[in-house]
């Protein structure tokens, strides 16, 4: 052998397995979706559980919130909030500091859910959500209480969205749409390429 094939064979990824509670959480329960972020990060589980970690593995917070699996997660910029959506309608956003807790009813499954990044210090506490409804809805909390607006709807199931600075992307059957929040528009879209 070469000293060519033996550089072949060497790892391109070195990793290590998340040990403590997360070996745990997956020999009783199966993942459906997960989330990183700067500090720690969350499994999303078959079962309808979150669990946040850190990245040994150790829980730092439990929460059985949802009655279907959990399809996405997502994180503040600050890692002070995390939401969650899931087949069973709900948007559930959960302080990891305190027990405030921001729930959310929509009548078809909801796959994707992204937090306005400045959530916990913004009054409006905007959350973006998408799903089987074909809506991305952007949900505000307001004077009288929480509001949704359907930003976008008629071309299909939302997939995909997330939401960085003041710009959301998404992506359905046609393509993927950025909106700009400061400006209340749409100010993109990238068609979908068709083989």
């Amino acid at each position: 052998r070469g000293a060519a094939e033996e550089v072949e064979n060497e790892p391109r990824l070195k990793y290590q397995r998340l040990g403590s509670s997360c070996s745990e959480i997956l020999a009783a329960e199966a993942a459906s979706c997960m989330v990183v972020e700067d500090k720690m990060l969350a499994l999303g589980t078959q079962q309808g559980v979150v669990y946040v970690m850190d990245y040994n593995g150790n829980e730092i917070r439990k929460f059985d919130s949802h009655t279907a699996a959990v399809n996405d997660l997502s994180f503040d910029e600050k890692s002070e909030f995390i939401s969650s959506c899931s087949d069973d309608g709900q948007v559930i956003v959960h302080s990891l500091y305190t027990e405030e807790v921001t729930r959310l009813k929509y009548p078809r499954p909801v796959k994707t859910v992204a937090l306005d990044p400045k959530y916990g210090s913004r009054k409006d506490r905007q959350i973006a959500c998408g799903g089987l409804a074909g809506q991305l809805m952007l949900n505000s909390r307001g004077w009288l209480g929480p509001k949704d607006v359907a930003l976008h709807k008629g071309e299909g199931p939302i997939s995909k969205l997330r939401w960085s600075g003041h710009v959301i992307a998404w992506a359905n059957d046609k393509g993927v749409k950025i909106y700009d929040t400061q400006v209340h528009q749409r100010i993109g879209f990238i068609e979908r390429q068709r083989t």
